[in-house]
């Protein structure tokens, strides 16, 4: 399965490589980029700080309107998947944050 996948991945970039568009294409017909990995760092570090601060607040919202529910199974139900989902999305993006540090290299398999 995992083959699979990156030939698919290999024949979707290289041909978009092949097609006329070399500026962006190192040697082994992959796109390179001119950002650093010091560059992208600072600018992944950012992007997460962000999304980590909206599910401190999400979860925060979820709570605020657990409380506030009086009882209401409908409020109450909101309020859980308000916070269900924001915890979730939290797990998603600290997994991103783990798949991008791989395949940036900083952390060795």
């Amino acid at each position: 399965m995992m083959n699979l996948f990156r030939m698919i991945h290999l024949l979707g970039v290289s041909t978009v490589c092949v097609s006329g568009n070399s500026a962006i294409c190192s040697i082994s017909g992959l796109p390179t980029t001119k950002a650093s990995n010091l560059t992208l760092n600072d600018v992944l570090g950012v992007v997460f700080y962000i999304i980590g601060s909206l599910t401190v607040l999400m979860i925060v919202i979820g709570g605020i309107m657990l409380i506030t529910s009086e009882g209401n199974p409908q409020k109450v139900a909101n309020a859980r998947k308000t916070i269900i989902y924001t915890i979730v999305g939290g797990i998603i993006t600290a997994s991103a944050t783990t798949i991008i540090d791989i395949v940036m290299g900083n952390i060795k398999v």
